[in-house]
């Protein structure tokens, strides 16, 4: 089993993609989480339609028995013990102790109780045991640890955690491998002129700068990982506009900094010949003819939003900033304060795109499953029916919440009130492309 580390953002994840399709493996993803107990990581409960509740394997054991590859995704944020308490058996012996009582066991184990006589094997099938296929396989991502923070989770590499795993490190790329990575990216989404390439010159000394001045805690929000690189070379490669590209690249960070940090960001912007960033919100001009070509046509008009919009000019300015990531096939965040239009802009937006809209409101109590499911009462039906000879009324039903059916229809999801919900919750939003795990 291997354990990848590397900073945020540097390829961890299309690095196991790559590996996984090399060698024909499924891949089932596990999101870690700080609040994830030893029993998650094994089995959890369900209900069925009938309101019965019992155990459900999780995907990691699921990989276990079909012989997949799970991939631990985020293991630095599982508390202490707690990577080594569920799985020390099973990544070292092939061997575990289930919480439903079922146990898993390896294939030469299987093999021995097998061979014991047909009353152990009967036995042994009535207990539920299974049997760990020879093909699984582990690869838990994770970030480098940090050792300057004695006890804290960033030093998460303790005695026990380095006994189940082999480590290997994702350096940074080298510089002229760096660059041409981002050129080819930049040219792949878009033909790419050797101005662009000068504009991905210049942010790359500016990143390059920013990484070398590392010790500074006041530069931290203005690094960018390689991710947030190739996002910004995209945008670079169709727009003449690398201080708004990067203003974009940098989430809004670099509004909210102080105002010494941004005098220090402002220093090495210029060293590389970018124009400072204003702290309000850059115009990037999109014709008619491109709106029109961003148009979709929409199955169901009624999910298409209908505003009443004001045109004001800074709403303006920020929707030709959202309309020019979009056309750049990214993903929007839009901060702002409370009352500010967040909501009218966003199903403006699509109303100028066509483009059906569902939508979500999160909280602090939302978790990844309420995300991708949701339960719904059967109606009451008029006795003698089919449908209540069925026995449905009155029962629990699952069905797909409006984030999975955005997914399934490839409409666009709104969520609303981000800020409020757990880290776990916004797993879905993580990866390229994003992912959605257990329903």
């Amino acid at each position: 089993d291997i354990a990848l580390i590397g900073e945020k953002g540097s390829g961890k994840s299309t690095l196991v993609k790559a590996f996984a399709s090399i060698l024909g493996y499924r891949t089932r993803d596990i999101f870690c989480y700080r609040d994830m107990s030893s029993r998650d990581l094994l089995q959890h409960r369900t209900t069925d339609p009938w309101g019965n509740t019992a155990w459900a394997d999780s995907p990691l054991v699921q990989a276990a028995i079909h012989g997949d590859l799970a991939v631990l995704d985020g293991i630095h944020r599982l508390a202490k013990g707690t990577l080594y308490g569920a799985l020390g058996p099973l990544l070292a012996d092939r061997w575990c102790s289930l919480p439903d009582g079922t146990l898993l066991f390896s294939a030469s184990q299987w093999s021995t109780l097998m061979n014991r006589g047909e009353k152990v094997k009967a036995a042994l099938l009535a207990s539920g045991a299974r049997k760990v296929s020879p093909a699984f396989r582990v690869i838990a991502c994770g970030d480098l640890p940090e050792p300057s923070k004695p006890g804290m989770s960033g030093n998460w590499i303790d005695d026990e955690v380095s006994t189940l795993f082999n480590f290997h490190v994702l350096l940074d790329l080298p510089f002229p491998e760096l660059r041409k990575l981002v050129e080819t990216v930049a040219s792949n989404h878009s033909n790419a002129d050797n101005e662009a390439k000068q504009r991905i010159g210049k942010l790359l000394s500016f990143s390059q700068a920013v990484k070398a001045a590392c010790k500074d805690p006041d530069l931290k929000p203005l690094q960018l990982s390689l991710r947030a690189l190739l996002r910004t070379a995209k945008l670079l490669a169709s727009q003449n506009d690398l201080a708004g590209a990067l203003d974009r690249a940098f989430s809004a960070r670099f509004k909210f900094l102080e105002a010494f940090q941004r005098v220090k960001g402002e220093k090495l912007l210029a060293e590389a010949g970018i124009e400072a960033l204003e702290t309000t919100a850059r115009s990037a001009e999109l014709s008619p003819k491109q709106l029109d070509c961003l148009r979709r046509s929409p199955a169901r008009p009624e999910l298409v939003p209908k505003v009443q919009f004001v045109q004001i000019a800074n709403h303006l300015v920020v929707l030709q900033n959202m309309l020019a990531s979009w056309s750049a096939g990214q993903h929007l965040l839009l901060v702002g304060n409370q009352g500010v239009g967040k909501n009218k802009l966003a199903d403006h937006m699509l109303s100028l795109l066509c483009c059906e809209r569902e939508y979500v409101q999160l909280h602090r109590d939302t978790t990844l499953q309420s995300l991708t499911v949701t339960p719904t009462l059967q109606a009451w039906t008029v006795p003698g029916t089919i449908r209540d000879s069925l026995g449905q009324a009155g029962v629990v039903s699952w069905r797909d919440s409006a984030l999975l059916r955005a997914a399934k229809a490839g409409r666009c999801v709104v969520v609303d009130e981000a800020d409020k919900a757990p880290l776990e919750a916004m797993a879905f939003s993580a990866g390229e492309p994003p992912k959605l795990w257990r329903l």
